[in-house]
């Protein structure tokens, strides 16, 4: 079964808080969560692995100072590589070690974008792994 994760734990994991979370989502439109009705009256979003990477790339392209236009542009690629992404997550380890990279170039060869998408993937599965971990040794026996 594929993990599932909530705001809460993307806040815990990448550092994305909520406001900047759904702005991200609500106004610019960059990441589609999956979606589940919640116990009360209103929706709970919920989110998976993949979307956990996209909101860490996002994260990074931000920290880099890239305008929210251009970061659209750059998910917008990224959307169209996702069979990748999906190949990559589900055997991260086949590939270990190698740095992972989007981009393209300009006309005149420049590197107009680059991603260590590898780096990233990592970070996240080794955040969830500890805290698995982590939850684990604290559970009673």
């Amino acid at each position: 079964m594929q993990r599932k994760f909530t705001a809460r734990d993307i806040h815990r994991l990448l550092g994305i808080d909520r406001n900047t979370l759904f702005y991200w989502i609500n106004t610019h439109r960059l990441l589609r969560p999956r979606v589940s009705k919640s116990g009360g009256t209103g929706k709970k979003s919920i989110f998976d692995l993949i979307n956990m990477v996209e909101l860490a790339l996002i994260r990074e392209l931000v920290i880099e100072g890239l305008t929210m236009r251009r970061i659209a542009s750059i998910k917008a690629t990224i959307e169209r590589n996702k069979p990748f992404l999906y190949a990559f997550l589900i055997d991260h380890k086949q590939l270990h070690g190698e740095v992972e990279r989007f981009g393209r170039r300009d006309g005149n060869g420049h590197v107009v974008v680059t991603i260590e998408i590898g780096k990233i993937v990592e970070s996240i599965v080794r955040k969830i792994k500890q805290e698995e971990s982590n939850a684990k040794n604290s559970s009673p026996v």
